[in-house]
């Protein structure tokens, strides 16, 4: 449909999948209008929002990461003018007058529209505005009245105009109320919704027009056309940083599964949990999705960046900057924003070359122009034989190791770097073909130009220095050599800095979303593993965003911050460390989600008469009042057993045996640090016959203390009794074994279990439940 077939609907369900197929951003849309209502709706001033809250009736003065998961600046925001972006960063309290003098709900009489115009106008011309920022005006009323307004932001008007049959409306305040407005409200498709905010009907018909840039406007598209990379990226509700919170065996872990993929790739459906299982391997093979655990000797070398000892050829130790794991996938993250060739490892070497010097010559020409490295040293013969003649034997160390290096350590996907001085490369190219010996060398002359590989250069005939990325240090004169102070990332950020574009052959330069999960995150020091990245892991000071943050890191001196899509996910055990004592500086950081047990995933599961639902919520009331709730059982530790009745409830019930003396037991002596009576508690042996007790009690008698102790043990002189706890044996003898009689495991949560006569016997079972 054509706009004008749709502003011929009556049905809105069909106007709203018209917009479903229409407007990329439409769900988006409708996410920020709710936000907007429940912002609107809430009767505080403009000036007592958040910045966040206040980027969804304003829009944003930035091109910041938007914690909401989508562009704030849907519906338009004010862009090139820097007296309207200095309302939106500093003065909005200047528009609390008209913010509130919107009406919340019902029909908006001409009266009142006017009212509106005249205070805005007001508050403009104190503020001191001298452009009259019209697309503001607009915005505002849409997302707070999408019943009865439309933005007018960059253009998205003029073809709604057209096919309605109106002239452009410009930035006039009267020709877009009293003619645009009330023409669309006369359409039969609007006509019910007008007065109820709730049902944002005018304000989506900015998802029918195509967008362009307007100069004194923002794009409405959901990211502005000077963040084009982020615009081709998937956006995803998530927040950048989250950790996942909770008891143990609450499926935390099997969790970070789903919640990873949804941050890599929003758009990504799933049937099953194998369908989500192979995704996730798959962008583990990728390395857009990376798992490291924390533990105590986990450390900032580990995590970030640290000095690496190694053994040299002349067998001295040397040391170099290896980085960490989060660094890592940071420089991953970042090259991916950048339009790269997809032909470049990006863990790949870079190494530099010299072909014939530094000047200018003819044989770098040829080797330019015909896509090829090359170095001489012809009377060595073939590298790639096993055999090193004398004339290799007799070069210095300098040039067996080009040789080496050349030869055999550089790899397909390696950056290489033509120099054209000490500290500057005149051309950029990605190895693309093992070594191979021309016996015939260049011709060009140099016939001793043998040793020769596959290059594609992928730019050339610019001068750029890399002294800053080289530590600050001058090139060596080996004609090859690995640049080990730098990574391909450095030097395609360093190149596009330079203004210096790679062809984007084989590539599609999309933004693409990476994610690092951490699990047991407060099981390691933060202070030792984060270090600085405590700060740069902000959403707002992330690379790209207005209050971005650059720090220069310890070991290699090289500025370093966090891209924004990069999402961190972490797991904590709630068992290990309450979240009150967590890090300060982490929790403020990061959004939590709790994760507690969740009895109804074994709804309806029965193993030998046993409900395991009651059962786990009858161990985790009373772990609750004895300890807290942050010590309860997670359903996980019983899924097993839900998953075994596949084969039989007898195989199950083995299995619920091996979960309760492998898992539950000992997990509840660790709680109780063997309080063996409140252990009994738990499960409920206080209040069963003898026979069906996990753990008995027996009062020692004076006798038995002073057969253990001699008669002056002064144990129960203040009329104390001394109690002896024994847990049952775990026998295979199913007649003698406690822990094989289902009846002990269903007197846990019913009471009418009580008879000392009890026998392992399925009828019997199936009377208690009864």
């Amino acid at each position: 449909m054509d706009i004008n077939d749709i502003f011929q609907l009556t049905d809105s369900e069909k106007y709203h999948h018209e917009l479903l197929q229409k407007d990329k951003y439409y769900e988006h849309r409708i996410k920020m209008l709710k936000l907007a209502q429940g912002l609107f709706q809430s009767g505080k001033k403009l000036s007592d929002f958040t910045l966040a809250e206040r980027s969804i009736i304003l829009g944003q003065n930035s091109l910041n990461h938007s914690q909401y998961g989508f562009d704030t600046n849907l519906f338009g925001a004010p862009g090139g003018s820097g007296e309207v972006k200095n309302i939106i960063k500093s003065q909005y309290a200047g528009l609390n007058n008209f913010y509130a003098a919107i009406p919340r709900s019902g029909i908006i009489t001409d009266e009142q529209y006017n009212k509106l115009a005249d205070i805005f106008q007001g508050a403009i011309n104190v503020i001191g505005c001298k452009n009259m920022p019209f697309v503001l005006f607009t915005r505002i009323l849409a997302v707070t009245r999408p019943d009865i307004f439309a933005t007018a932001a960059s253009k998205a008007l003029d073809p709604i105009c057209e096919s309605l049959g109106l002239n452009k409306i410009g930035n006039s305040f009267e020709h877009y109320w009293h003619l645009f407005l009330k023409t669309l409200h006369q359409l039969p498709l609007f006509k019910e919704s007008l007065g109820h905010p709730d049902q944002p009907l005018v304000a989506l018909i900015d998802g029918l027009s195509e967008k362009k840039n307007d100069d004194d406007n923002a794009v409405t598209t959901g990211i502005t056309a000077t963040n084009s990379i982020q615009q081709s990226g998937a956006t995803t509700n998530m927040s950048l940083n989250q950790i996942l919170y909770g008891p143990p065996g609450t499926g935390k872990t099997y969790k970070t599964i789903e919640a990873a993929v949804k941050a890599a790739e929003p758009t990504f459906t799933w049937s099953s949990r194998i369908d989500l299982k192979a995704k996730y391997d798959s962008l583990v093979n990728e390395k857009r999705i990376r798992f490291v655990t924390f533990h105590q000797s986990f450390g900032y070398e580990e995590f970030v960046e640290g000095i690496k000892p190694d053994v040299s050829d002349s067998d001295s130790i040397c040391y170099s900057v290896e980085s960490g794991v989060f660094k890592q996938i940071c420089e991953d993250a970042s090259l991916s924003i950048l339009p790269t060739n997809s032909s470049i490892n990006k863990d790949g070497r870079v190494w530099k070359i010299s072909i014939e010097g530094a000047h200018r010559n003819k044989t770098k020409e040829y080797c330019l122009k015909e896509n090829i490295a090359a170095i001489g040293w012809c009377a060595t013969g073939d590298l790639s034989l096993p055999e090193r003649n004398q004339y290799f034997q007799e070069l210095g160390k300098n040039d067996q190791n080009s040789l080496l290096y050349f030869c055999q350590e550089m790899m397909e996907g390696d950056l290489i770097l033509c120099i054209d001085s000490s500290t500057s490369i005149e051309a950029v190219g990605v190895v693309t073909g093992p070594y191979r010996y021309e016996s015939k060398g260049l011709p060009v002359g140099r016939t001793d130009y043998t040793h020769q590989r596959p290059v594609q250069w992928l730019q050339q005939g610019f001068s750029v220095d890399l002294k800053e990325l080289n530590d600050n240090k001058r090139f060596s004169l080996p004609a090859c050599y690995p640049l080990e102070r730098m990574t391909v990332s450095d030097v395609l950020r360093h190149l596009e800095a330079n203004n210096i574009q790679l062809p984007e052959y084989q590539s599609t330069g999309k933004k693409q979303n990476y994610v690092i999960v951490i699990d047991e995150i407060n099981r390691g020091n933060i202070s030792k593993i984060f270090g600085e990245l405590i700060t740069l892991i902000e959403p707002s000071k992330r690379d790209g965003n207005e209050e971005a943050l650059k720090l220069s890191l310890p070991y290699s001196g090289k500025p370093f911050s966090v891209p924004n899509n990069l999402y961190i996910i972490g797991t904590m055990n709630t068992a290990d460390r309450s979240l009150t004592m967590l890090d300060t500086a982490l929790r403020r950081r990061f959004d939590f989600v709790e994760m507690m047990p969740d009895p109804t995933t074994l709804e309806s599961t029965v193993v030998k008469g046993i409900d395991l639902t009651q059962l786990l919520t009858k161990l985790n009331e009373r772990i609750e009042v004895l300890y807290d709730r942050e010590h309860t059982l997670g359903h996980a530790f019983l899924i097993p057993v839900k998953e075994a009745l596949e084969d039989g409830e007898d195989v199950a019930f083995h299995k619920l045996i091996g979960v309760f003396q492998n898992k539950i037991i000992p997990l509840l002596q660790e709680y109780f640090f063997e309080d063996w009576q409140k252990i009994r508690l738990v499960l409920g042996d206080n209040q069963k016959p003898a026979e069906l007790q996990f753990i008995t009690e027996e009062t020692l008698s004076d006798q038995r203390l002073s057969d253990l102790f001699g008669s002056g043990h002064g144990l129960n002189q203040y009329g104390d009794e001394q109690c002896q706890f024994k847990l049952k044996p775990f026998t295979d003898d199913d007649n003698q074994n406690v822990w094989a009689k289902p009846e002990a495991y269903l007197a846990i949560y019913n009471k009418s279990v009580k008879q000392a006569e009890v026998k392992h016997d399925q009828r019997v079972t199936e009377g208690a439940v009864a």
